[in-house]
């Protein structure tokens, strides 16, 4: 696995290299403050992607709350950058919605979008996002797969680029050892492919089924709130802005250190989650992918891939739990 994250790391600087800022006066918005630990390894790869470069965000913010004329002063004209993952389109209509509005927002100022998957079940909604982005004049879109490519070029009047999932530039990371011999590692969300019934093979006590875990609102924020004024008496640093990247960053970790756990548990993943699949490649975790509702993990895994001996993919869970089975992994 540690040639296929060296591969796509050098397919990112491929792709990426003449988008990077010239120097920190940038910002990257939409942090993923959720559960959602596919999302944080995102963010965390985009963070360590920049470092390798010498480059870190002048200003971070969540969607909900930007601080616009801050992002302002602090970055001048710069470039923004925008967090990928899984939610161009329609299925998760807020984050598109933001989209938008920061592009409405900027018009003619460099914009990126972080690699993305691509899905519109409407052709009203792709449609308004096509005005959106005439009329914005300087997009890039990065996609994570061909047929959001094939989309996105065909519909978008914009810089259109192919590139793996910004996760795979994240530092390297280590699986704990497992408790279980399988872990069901399956969505529990509208983008779900079907409702799996596994009440039978949980029943064995060899098999353990969970999501990402939930969290209490604020569980994490005071780790790393702690650990964020730690750097700043460090490098004595104590820029509100600075300070609030430090913090998200280390929430961000703290999030992508749960998934790890999680996905240690088990000496064998089964996954519907594109991340689950991702995860799993990097810390070496044998497992088997299942699709979510549109295809995702398969159109990725076609594009780059990542499907291997000890990365499989299967068309259903009873497939799924056959190569478990077998002892192919």
């Amino acid at each position: 696995m540690a040639e296929l994250k060296a591969r796509l790391e050098t397919e990112v600087d491929r792709v990426m290299g003449d988008l990077l800022p010239r120097d920190h006066k940038f910002a990257l918005l939409d942090f993923p403050d959720h559960d959602n630990i596919g999302d944080s390894a995102i963010y965390v790869g985009d963070v360590d992607y920049l470092a390798k470069h010498n480059l870190v965000p002048a200003f971070v913010s969540k969607k909900d709350n930007v601080d616009w004329a801050t992002m302002e002063r602090t970055i001048g004209g710069g470039p923004i950058l925008l967090h990928g993952g899984g939610n161009v389109g329609d299925i998760w209509p807020d984050f598109q919605a933001e989209r938008e509005r920061v592009l409405n927002r900027y018009p003619n100022r460099r914009i990126i979008q972080m690699p993305q998957s691509l899905h519109f079940a409407s052709g009203q909604a792709a449609d308004r996002f096509a005005r959106v982005i005439d009329r914005h004049g300087a997009f890039t879109l990065l996609v994570r797969d061909q047929p959001s490519f094939d989309f996105a070029t065909r519909k978008f009047s914009c810089d259109v680029r192919l590139c793996p999932d910004i996760a795979f530039a994240m530092r390297s990371i280590h699986r704990r050892p497992p408790t279980y011999d399988v872990l069901l590692h399956l969505r529990d969300d509208k983008e779900a492919a079907t409702t799996y019934d596994t009440a039978a093979y949980e029943a064995s006590g060899r098999m353990v089924r969970t999501d990402w875990q939930r969290e209490q609102a604020g569980s994490l924020y005071q780790q790393a709130r702690r650990s964020a004024m730690r750097r700043g008496l460090l490098s004595l640093t104590f820029e509100k802005t600075k300070l609030r990247g430090m913090l998200l960053d280390k929430l961000a970790r703290i999030r992508l250190d749960r998934g790890i756990d999680l996905l240690s548990m088990g000496r064998v993943v089964i996954t519907d989650r594109l991340h689950g699949h991702i995860l799993c490649c990097l810390l070496d975790i044998p497992h088997v992918a299942l699709d979510n509702n549109y295809g995702k993990i398969s159109n990725f895994s076609a594009a780059w891939g990542t499907a291997g001996p000890r990365a499989r993919m299967a068309s259903s869970l009873a497939d799924a739990i056959a190569i478990v089975e077998s002892g192919e992994l």
